[in-house]
């Protein structure tokens, strides 16, 4: 790609590196959300059990108390469990779950209010109804059965930790594509520095210093379209008109030394002339005497 300035390359490095560090982080943010999410299932998974003991515990004073005071605690944590319940099975967007869509989360947790619904509820609201003996024998059913139910609920606790090791798994693989790609971004913007900022750079510098030296004959072959290649055809022209002149100036000092050659000649010549004039004289003069 190029780009008709040292601006742009720039802000084309700029661009790839946030929008990286965007995704990135956006996907962090993402991650980290739906786990919370998770755990928050997981965690109200956890609270079915504690609310299937707490209703035995609390049956189990109001029936030996004869405590009808009781009766609407326990109609709370009925309401709580089915609270608790619904939200696991459509989602909260306020406490960040999503719904049960995974087709083992839904069977195990239909199958737990299923039991809700077909007997335990039944039992509860049938001991609120009575403080006698029938009671105490629904009451004694209700002990024999909530511990294969809380085993159930454990088991669709299982199944949600199973599900969250496999996200975690899954966000691990992201990170290593992640990192994978983090660093063929980073060679890329490391090729493309050197290649279109500091390799041409370097051929300027490595050629002023030779036009310096008095290498008038180097030249720029630079074509990267922005401010380098500007500066690279101007130092050609410097070095081409830095050569003319001395080409000019080393013409000019020829013909000079050529032109002062001749008139020395000249004069060598008009000196022995001069001599000779001279010496046929004094021979004239020596005949008159």
């Amino acid at each position: 790609m190029r780009f008709k300035s040292l601006t742009g390359k720039l802000v084309f490095v700029g661009i790839i590196a946030l929008a990286f560090t965007t995704f990135y982080v956006s996907a962090e943010h993402i991650f980290t959300s739906h786990i919370r999410g998770e755990a928050t299932r997981i965690n109200m998974a956890g609270h079915l059990r504690f609310r299937s003991f707490r209703i035995a515990w609390l049956l189990h004073r109001m029936v030996e108390n004869k405590g009808p005071e009781l009766r609407e605690t326990v109609m709370d944590e009925i309401n709580a469990f089915e609270g608790i319940a619904g939200t696991l099975r459509s989602g909260s967007k306020d406490i960040g779950i999503r719904p049960v869509t995974d087709s083992d989360e839904m069977k195990a947790l239909d199958s737990i209010l299923n039991n809700w619904n077909g007997q335990i509820k039944p039992m509860v609201l049938n001991v609120l109804e009575h403080t006698d003996d029938k009671a105490i024998e629904t009451l004694d059913r209700y002990d024999f059965l909530i511990n294969n139910y809380v085993s159930e609920i454990n088991g669709f606790v299982g199944v949600l930790e199973e599900h969250f090791k496999k996200e975690i798994t899954r966000f691990d693989i992201f990170r290593a594509y992640a990192l994978a790609l983090f660093v063929a971004i980073s060679l890329f913007i490391a090729f493309y520095i050197r290649r279109g900022i500091i390799k041409p750079l370097n051929a300027v510098f490595e050629t002023t210093e030779a036009i310096a030296g008095g290498d008038f004959k180097r030249r720029l072959n630079i074509r990267t379209g922005d401010e380098i290649e500007t500066l690279a055809d101007s130092i050609n022209n410097m070095a081409l008109v830095i050569e003319g002149a001395i080409t000019n100036l080393e013409g000019l000092v020829q013909q000079r030394t050529e032109e002062m050659v001749a008139a020395n000649e000249e004069m060598i010549a008009s000196n022995e002339e001069l001599q000779a004039s001279y010496g046929q004289l004094e021979v004239t003069t020596h005949e008159l005497e």
